[in-house]
């Protein structure tokens, strides 16, 4: 059996003001979170946040949540090869690095203008991640935490 993952992340924005509702992201997030704690993942290490989602609200979440994987890893919390989980369902645009970007409840309904608020890109999250070395070197998103190490 693999490793349960050490801290975990699930979002499942289902409610929109400009946009389609998609009534299962809600659906998916809660199940993944029962998924996690039937696993045997500790309720204190999922953190997980379903519904209407604000991007104020969203943005705050995912930076607390980086924060907290770092403030573990310098406690030396994080043995070699350990597993962080995040996991969205939500809707979304392509940055234009080619980066998927989350939009929030609140998003603009007009991609253009939607493009503009979506700040809960993959990118932001995997750099904020990438603050703790990954090794060995992997693609994007992909990877086993190592060695830890801090920019000064």
């Amino acid at each position: 059996m693999p490793d349960l993952p050490l801290r975990s992340f699930v979002v499942g924005i289902s409610d929109y003001a400009e946009r389609k509702q998609l009534p299962g992201a809600r659906v998916d997030a809660v199940s993944v979170r029962a998924k996690l704690k039937e696993l045997g993942c500790p309720e204190e290490t999922i953190k997980c946040k379903a519904g209407w989602i604000q991007t104020e609200t969203l943005k705050a979440e995912v930076d607390d949540w980086i924060d907290e994987v770092h403030v573990l890893a310098k406690k030396g919390g994080i043995p070699n090869g350990a597993v962080v989980l995040a996991w969205f369902s939500c809707h979304g645009l392509l940055g234009a690095n080619g980066f998927p970007l989350l939009l929030a409840s609140d998003s603009p309904g007009e991609n253009a203008d939607a493009a503009k608020t979506a700040l809960c890109g993959w990118e932001d999250l995997i750099e904020g991640i990438r603050r703790i070395r990954v090794g060995p070197r992997q693609p994007p998103g992909v990877g086993m935490i190592g060695e830890t190490s801090f920019p000064s």
